[in-house]
């Protein structure tokens, strides 16, 4: 009991102290200098605002060649804007006919026509509907084709582009191309459209009526699809 009572009358005495001495704190502790007529206004602290760390920079573009390294250039560059939340410069610079989000941009490189000659791909891997096509032509880049944001393009082992586009609920067309070798644009094969219960097939530039159980037998995968090895741009 002794000590329990001298614990308690030092805990007492501690806690006068304490009160006792606030009234000698200073009303302001900085670490900061107070600005007098011989020194210069100390510049205020500002929070730094966490950055992503940087995405290092791709030295050479893997299973492209050097004639495309222009256009996988720009494709990083449109990458990097729209990461950076920058769509003025994002949209400057865009490849493809519509706006994209930064995920699942990549490219592929593949010889499609067997022409010894790499094609090169730039797709929304996230959607597979926006592809842009190149090819080189006298060893320069060539732009062949862009497929808008409603195209749906496959690509069978034969080289044959299928590609499935809308306008519409009920406006469809399907199209059919091939990249003949050493060419420098697209070759259409067949061609229908669907414009609302009515159905046609391009007949030597024009169209003619077909059934719809004949163009409903036209929406198919490709029998053998083509591979390809997409790579992030942002490697």
């Amino acid at each position: 009991m002794k000590r329990l009572f001298a614990i308690t009358l030092v805990c007492m005495c501690l806690l006068a102290l304490c009160a006792c001495g606030q009234d000698a704190l200073p009303a302001v502790t900085t670490t900061e200098a107070i600005p007098t007529e011989e020194t210069t206004t100390a510049t205020p602290s500002t929070t730094q605002v966490p950055t992503m760390p940087p995405i290092e920079y791709p030295v050479s573009y893997k299973d492209a060649p050097e004639a495309y390294k222009p256009v996988l250039d720009q494709f990083y560059a449109f990458a990097q804007a729209l990461r950076g939340d920058d769509w003025d410069a994002a949209n400057a610079i865009s490849p493809f006919a519509w706006p994209v989000g930064h995920e699942g941009l990549a490219y592929a490189v593949k010889d499609i026509n067997n022409d010894g000659v790499k094609e090169l791909l730039l797709v929304d891997e996230s959607q597979y509907c926006e592809v842009v096509l190149y090819t080189l032509e006298d060893g320069k880049p060539l732009n062949v084709h862009v497929f808008g944001k409603r195209s749906y393009v496959k690509f069978a082992a034969d080289g044959t582009l299928y590609n499935y586009g809308s306008s519409g609920a009920d406006n469809h067309d399907f199209y059919t191309y091939k990249l003949c070798p050493g060419a420098s644009e697209l070759t259409q094969l067949t061609g229908y459209k669907q414009d609302n219960s009515n159905y046609y097939k391009d007949v030597g530039g024009e169209w003619q009526p077909i059934t719809e159980e004949e163009w409903d037998a036209l929406i198919v995968h490709p029998p053998t699809p083509m591979l390809f090895n997409f790579i992030p741009i942002e490697q």
